[in-house]
């Protein structure tokens, strides 16, 4: 696995990802000494650019200058920027590009590597599958109306090709020990309340050196994850804060989210079996990647 470098602003061409080990590393880091900084900035650019709400830049997935298209906020502050920035070619939002793009500095280019994205019915999917033909996704359902509605969807991201859904349950994976690369796991974890049996299962899954990307809502200042709703023993939720449902292009009703993570999601992941797990800073807006993404990286 490549070593990491140090937090440094990205070039014209290549994002230099910096990895944050710790809550004490990042609280020295650019990341949080710059935070005040970055914020203005992004500010200023949502302002620059409101009347288009199209933000120059250049994709690193792309490899080419492209615009990023956002939506303004009504009172004037900075959009969420994680899930916005939609690059005018790939059709990608900053915190799948940023993701992808750490999967790639860190895998390289060999098409032949065999990848697994926590997800199919998804433009990520769909990319990830021509830059990596060796690439399988899967979703968490059963429900056959919702799966034809999930085939209708993907077969008009892919240009027209009808391809099956899979159905994976990512605290059980079918996938055989040591058999990938690298797994992909966007937005995920905290729709799972067993998430700890899930990080098992992907470093089970994964060869030694394999690479594992994540993405999260993550609480910087906060220890210990956020528990936000368990489910007892008869398998009924029950909420401990108010309920909160993420949305999903397939599903209307949104999935509850159960986790906020915090610190001790790094603690997790070592435990499950990772090593050298980090946060990524990879903030940089000429690149279309601005607010905090979530993001984490981890080799087996």
């Amino acid at each position: 696995m490549p070593t990491f470098a140090s937090p440094a602003p990205a070039d014209a061409l290549r994002l230099r990802f910096g990895l944050l080990r710790s809550s004490a590393e990042f609280e020295r880091s650019e990341a949080w000494v710059g935070r005040h900084s970055r914020c203005e900035i992004e500010l200023a650019l949502a302002a620059q650019f409101a009347e288009r709400e199209v933000l120059p830049g250049y994709c690193t997935l792309c490899g080419a200058e492209t615009s990023f298209g956002f939506r303004t906020v009504a009172s004037g502050g900075a959009p969420n920027w994680r899930e916005e920035l939609v690059c005018s070619s790939c059709g990608l939002i900053s915190r799948v590009r940023s993701g992808f793009s750490l999967l790639i500095d860190l895998i390289g280019g060999d098409s032949t590597f065999r990848v697994y994205v926590t997800e199919q019915a998804s433009r990520a999917y769909v990319w990830l599958k021509r830059r990596y033909p060796d690439t399988f996704g899967s979703e968490f359902c059963e429900e056959p109306s919702k799966i034809r509605r999930m085939i209708a969807y993907l077969a008009g991201l892919s240009g027209g090709e009808r391809d099956s859904i899979r159905h994976e349950d990512v605290r059980a994976l079918s996938m055989q020990t040591g058999s990938l690369d690298a797994v992909a796991c966007f937005e995920v974890l905290e729709h799972v309340f067993e998430y700890r049996t899930a990080l098992a299962e992907f470093a089970r899954v994964l060869r030694p050196g394999g690479v594992l990307v994540v993405t999260v809502p993550f609480v910087v200042t906060a220890p210990e994850s956020i528990l936000r709703a368990t489910i007892d023993q008869g398998g009924n939720v029950r909420h401990l804060l108010e309920p909160e449902y993420h949305g999903d292009p397939i599903n209307g009703e949104g999935v509850l989210c159960f986790h906020h993570f915090g610190w001790d999601l790094l603690d997790a992941v070592r435990a499950a079996g990772f090593a050298d797990v980090g946060l990524v800073d990879c903030w940089a807006p000429q690149l279309g990647f601005m607010g905090f993404t979530g993001l984490f990286v981890a080799r087996r």
